[in-house]
């Protein structure tokens, strides 16, 4: 009899934890998926915050570069540790494009369809070649971008970095200005990790690198299916399918 009741109480107890953990996993999946939802919405909603027009106004619609941009780093002075940051920038975005788009650094100033300028603000004078897009620059800009674009499709552009000002800034200004000439052009004022957090200068923080939404941005962006001149109508669905076929 005490045989008989010591396997009943083992194999309720099985039974209790089988159920047990089937709940456990269950309730888990469940808030994995919750999770990845939201994740899902807030993504679609900081591309459509960050990727349609830009800072200076415009037609809020998509646009990305249609071939490669060649990048020719014009400078004041040797700056190692700035070229050295922007070669890790254009190495590791490179890593994110998915369509065909690739970023190259080029020796020759005239194969150039792209120049970033490292330059304090007084020395700006010395590079004339530049002065409608950079000649509403002041001491208080830390970066700046500016780009041109046929039918939506970027075709050149300027990139400013203040060398001025403390190397941790320029640090930040060659990250963010890179990635904002590619089509992001909007900065945010809800996520303080972003490199296109709006106040991060004023606020001191640091963002040398992009975050995991960031990324998430330049990978949709530059995914096959991500086509120019969309709205924010037309880019939720599209998104939506590109955020599946990234998990």
């Amino acid at each position: 009899m005490r045989t008989k009741i010591i396997r009943i109480y083992i194999i309720t107890s099985l039974l209790l934890i089988a159920a047990l953990s089937y709940s456990f996993f269950t309730n888990l999946k469940f808030r994995q998926e919750v999770a990845r939802e939201r994740f899902n919405e807030d993504v679609v909603s900081f591309f459509n915050e960050v990727c349609l027009g830009g800072e200076e106004g415009g037609s809020r619609i998509t646009r990305k570069w249609g071939s490669e941009m060649r990048l020719y780093i014009v400078k004041d002075s040797a700056y190692s540790q700035q070229v050295e940051k922007i070669k890790e920038v254009v190495k590791d975005a490179n890593k994110l494009f998915s369509d065909g788009f690739k970023i190259s650094l080029v020796t020759d100033s005239a194969k150039a369809n792209s120049y970033i300028v490292l330059s304090s603000h007084e020395n700006l004078v010395q590079f004339p070649r530049f002065g409608n897009e950079l000649g509403g620059m002041n001491e208080r800009f830390f970066g700046h971008f500016t780009y041109n674009f046929t039918k939506d499709t970027i075709t050149n552009s300027v990139i400013y970095v203040n060398t001025g000002k403390p190397f941790k800034m320029q640090r930040n200004a060659i990250v963010e200005e890179i990635v904002q000439s590619l089509g992001m052009g909007n900065d945010t004022d809800v996520y303080n990790n972003s490199i296109f957090f709006q106040h991060k200068y004023s606020a001191g923080l640091d963002t040398p690198t992009w975050s995991k939404m960031d990324e998430q941005l330049i990978k949709i962006l530059y995914h096959p299916k991500m086509q120019v001149g969309l709205n924010r109508v037309q880019t939720v669905p599209l998104v939506n399918e590109i955020l599946e076929e990234l998990k």
